[in-house]
């Protein structure tokens, strides 16, 4: 397990960050070059106890000629939280470097190549802000690579015990009280690894995908966002960056974005009626739809069904849904919500009410439906709800709608975003 990384500092040599390069980003399904936005306004969408904190953000992207469809996805490039870094390159004993500009090279003899993720020559800082994630689960490989730099003999049996082939509890244990490479590290204060075996160990602080919530005819770029909160109180990388941009007011500050390659859930402009499911932010792409329609992108008839806990603490977008509604751009609404009242009440329920005429737009008019929630609980129950849509309009086993339903699916009648 040797290291195959070899650094050196030039503490005369400053690192130019006017010229930063996304050359060493990663930036899967990319359907256009990294562009530079920058936020030109925010609106928080919830408020109150027991809510998701949800945003609703506009980027400027006025100078970039590219062209998309509502429902298509950026991916946004984020970065690392500044004090986390910090803390970081602290507790490895870097902050008296982490300026310097660095250069990589490849210890010799060895025959491994520089990680993509890790640019040749930079500055440490740079480097764990925006290139290293540091929330990956640590793999067994790097804690055995850690034994060897930690001192103190009760947290070296424990790197070993975790390591060993019987250790999986004790592995999974580890996973669960340091999901970050900092709490890691703080959970074995003896251990002091050279930066060299983390940056080889490392994994690349990836984008996330976030649906286009508005139309490409009102030439702006919104999405909508939850912070996400985890435990041990930490954040999502990215929502809890875009948050901190907000809440600083700091609209100079460059967010990094690309246009991922399109796929089947985008808005066309055909005709075709279309019925659109979501909760939560799932939302986001069908703003982009009705968005469309409103500035004449489409004549497509559309029925929404959406749910979230409270109709007055997180019901997104609120008003430009009434709006919506009174003008006609949306034909039919249903509303769920999971909190109100002494009946909880879920999408698919609204479904399930609705489940005649439900069918009758997906057999009489040709309704395509988009449907865009969790998969293991959102998209599960719905389609539950509409194999019991297709039984009551067929008169039908339910064996046999479950077939109708997978045919739908096939030939993109049924459209799905999910994410776990």
């Amino acid at each position: 397990m040797a290291n195959f990384l070899k650094i050196a500092y030039d503490s005369t040599e400053a690192a130019d960050i006017t010229k930063y390069s996304y050359e060493h980003r990663n930036t899967p399904f990319a359907n256009s070059s990294v562009y530079e936005a920058f936020v030109e306004e925010s609106e928080l969408l919830t408020e109150g106890d027991d809510v998701k904190p949800t945003y609703r953000l506009r980027l400027d992207v006025k100078d970039y000629d590219f062209n998309f469809l509502p429902g298509d996805v950026i991916g946004i490039l984020p970065e690392n939280n500044s004090s986390e870094v910090q803390k970081l390159l602290n507790h490895l004993n870097l902050t008296s470097v982490c300026h310097w500009k660095y250069h990589l090279s490849i210890q010799e003899g060895s025959k491994k190549k520089i990680p993509k993720h890790l640019p040749p020559s930079s500055t440490l800082y740079e480097v764990f802000l925006k290139h290293i994630c540091l929330r990956s689960a640590p793999k067994k490989l790097f804690l055995k690579n850690l034994i060897k730099y930690t001192d103190d003999v009760k947290e070296k049996a424990l790197l070993e015990q975790v390591c060993a082939p019987t250790g999986s509890a004790e592995y999974i244990k580890l996973l669960e009280t340091t999901r970050s490479l900092l709490a890691l590290l703080e959970s074995f204060p003896s251990c002091q690894p050279p930066v060299e075996v983390i940056l080889e160990h490392s994994s690349p602080l990836n984008p996330r995908c976030y649906s286009i919530a508005s139309s490409p005819l009102s030439n702006q770029l919104w999405i909508l966002f939850n912070v996400l909160e985890m435990p041990n109180s930490l954040k999502g990388v990215c929502t809890s960056w875009l948050e901190q941009i907000i809440k600083a007011q700091d609209f100079s500050k460059r967010v990094p974005i690309y246009f991922r390659t399109p796929g089947k859930f985008r808005m066309d402009n055909s005709v075709t009626a279309k019925i659109l499911v979501a909760t939560g932010s799932g939302l986001a792409p069908f703003m982009g739809f009705l968005d469309h329609k409103s500035l004449g992108g489409s004549v497509a008839d559309m029925w929404l069904f959406y749910g979230c806990r409270y109709s007055d603490r997180d019901f997104l977008c609120k008003k430009d849904l009434l709006n919506y509604a009174a003008t006609g751009t949306l034909g039919k609404k249903c509303w769920a919500f999971s909190r109100d009242g002494k009946k909880k009440e879920y999408v698919q329920d609204k479904i399930e009410e609705n489940k005649e005429e439900f069918a009758k737009w997906i057999f009489e008019k040709e309704a395509v439906v988009f449907v865009c929630g969790e998969l293991k609980t959102v998209v599960r129950d719905v389609k539950e709800a509409i194999v019991e849509s297709i039984m009551t309009h067929k008169k039908c086993e339910k064996a046999t709608a479950c077939l109708v339903l997978e045919e739908l699916v096939k030939c993109d009648r049924i459209i799905i975003d999910s994410w776990l």
